[in-house]
């Protein structure tokens, strides 16, 4: 940090990387004293703030001031939406999370500027949001959970009120399940999958890293070696998601292989009761996937029941018709 406040202004363009919010606003103080841009009614400056996706809920948290400090300009980093090419960028959101929030803007009467010319998409400040009523589309996410428990389970599954023409990246599960082999209907708004052969495949988690947990955990009842690819985002998650389900699988009799950091391979095994906790890394998705994966086990116990509420809090009342002996802690 000591030498960002001079490569930021010791030229008429400069570049700091890797700043956090508190930072940020340190190097902008320091502008904001020592160089006053008010006294010389000549001069310019401009700032912008080139922010991933991911991370922008944790640095405009102080928008206003930002304004006040000549921050004149937020530039998102959607850069491309070619899946490889934001790969090789390492950008962590995909072009579905991209068009998902222009429609919701939209959606609230906000300008969008699109110039094809500059490849840029603008929207002008200063604008306020149209009040109207909105229903949240229901979530692939936490439906997944259930779909992936039908494949596993004596009885059928059926998730309904789902949008089939949703741009939700995690919409991804069917598409997935139906390469392990696993048997899927779809009628209207509803999904329903039945225990199922999963086969031998290889799935990626590039668009879709919250699915690896439960993905990895319904492997463990495949015919053959699962693989899973670009697993390297969820070491960066709630917890190192491969490593978590690499320690539960162990503990069950499961043996989770890694390859290399973006590799791993599930070598299915019939799951055995635990001699120790199991253990949800604090990880909601942890939590569900071995409360899922273990529904036919006895005497099972998982810890941290209450990372659950971070996104279900209902999970285990929804769960009441599943008959199971596992306690938690």
């Amino acid at each position: 940090m000591t030498l960002m406040p001079v490569a930021a202004f010791a030229a008429p363009t400069a570049t700091v990387t890797k700043i956090d919010a508190t930072n940020l606003r340190s190097l902008i103080g320091i502008k904001s004293t020592n160089f006053r841009i008010e006294d010389h009614p000549r001069a310019f400056i401009d700032i912008t703030l080139d922010i991933a996706t991911c991370l922008i809920s944790g640095v405009l948290t102080d928008t206003n001031g930002f304004k006040n400090n000549n921050v004149n300009r937020v530039s998102l980093g959607v850069q491309t939406f070619d899946k490889d090419n934001l790969s090789y960028l390492n950008r962590k959101h995909t072009k579905e999370d991209v068009f998902n929030t222009i429609k919701l803007l939209k959606e609230f009467n906000v300008n969008i500027n699109f110039d094809i010319e500059s490849k840029r998409i603008t929207i002008p400040g200063n604008q306020e949001y149209k009040k109207i009523e909105y229903v949240v589309e229901n979530d692939f996410s936490q439906a997944s959970f259930f779909l992936s428990l039908g494949a596993i389970s004596s009885l059928p599954i059926t998730v309904e009120g789902l949008d089939m023409n949703s741009l939700q990246p995690d919409k991804n599960i069917i598409s997935i399940l139906q390469s392990m082999g696993v048997s899927l209907k779809i009628e209207n708004d509803q999904i329903t999958t039945k225990k199922s052969l999963i086969k031998k495949t290889t799935v990626s988690l590039d668009e879709n890293p919250d699915l690896g947990p439960i993905l990895m955990g319904i492997s463990a009842f495949a015919e053959e070696d699962i693989t899973f690819t670009n697993i390297s985002r969820l070491r960066i998650k709630e917890s190192d998601r491969v490593e978590a389900m690499r320690d539960n699988l162990e503990k069950l009799g499961v043996h989770l292989e890694i390859i290399d950091k973006d590799t791993c391979i599930v070598h299915p095994s019939k799951l055995k009761t635990p001699s120790k906790t199991l253990s949800s890394y604090n990880d909601h998705r942890i939590f569900m996937t071995l409360v899922l994966i273990t529904h036919e086990l006895k005497e099972v116990t998982i810890d941290d029941e209450k990372c659950v509420n971070k996104s279900y809090p209902t999970f285990l009342e929804d769960l009441k018709t599943i008959e199971k002996e596992t306690t938690y802690e």
